[in-house]
């Protein structure tokens, strides 16, 4: 009894999940298919002010905007960007990151997009340190992680876990 108790909670908690990450990904394709612009072209966007961008992401909460962020001497800026490409806000969020490798995000973004022939909606340094990148890209049938060096090397493609719950799936 208590084996199946078990099972069954697992069971609700693996559906509510796949649920939260359908959900997700059809939120991603309905701003994709309204923005005007790619992630690239957004984070093209924040890098003409002084910074380098270390991170972008379309966010799909409320009003769907790309959100990238730069850094330049040590100091951080969060740039909002419309789907149709405008720059929103940039708000100081603190300290920054460093980009690591000879390639930009917006270059690294590209290689995971034709890795998979996807659109990217998220671009973030690697979790599990060194200098990588976590691409989120959206193809056809799935969202997919790709895993790219600073450098580009496609290190790691897999099925996303990400459900846009801010934590993996």
């Amino acid at each position: 009894m208590r084996f199946a108790l078990i099972a069954t909670l697992a069971l609700a908690a693996t559906a509510c999940s796949n649920q939260r990450q359908d959900q997700y990904e059809g939120q991603l394709r309905e701003a994709l298919n309204k923005a005007d612009v790619s992630l690239g072209e957004a984070i093209v966007i924040a890098e003409n002010n002084p910074e380098i961008a270390y991170g972008a992401r379309l966010e799909v909460v409320g009003d769907s905007v790309f959100t990238v962020r730069a850094a330049a001497n040590h100091a951080a800026t969060r740039y909002s960007i419309s789907l149709s490409g405008e720059l929103l806000a940039a708000d100081s969020v603190g300290q920054g990151g460093t980009p690591c490798g000879s390639l930009s995000l917006q270059d690294l973004a590209a290689i995971a997009e034709a890795e998979v022939s996807g659109q990217a909606t998220s671009i973030e340094p690697d979790d599990d340190g060194g200098c990588a990148f976590e691409v989120q890209v959206l193809t056809s049938q799935d969202l997919m992680e790709v895993k790219v060096s600073g450098s580009g090397d496609v290190l790691e493609v897999e099925t996303s876990d990400e459900d846009g719950s801010g934590e993996d799936g």
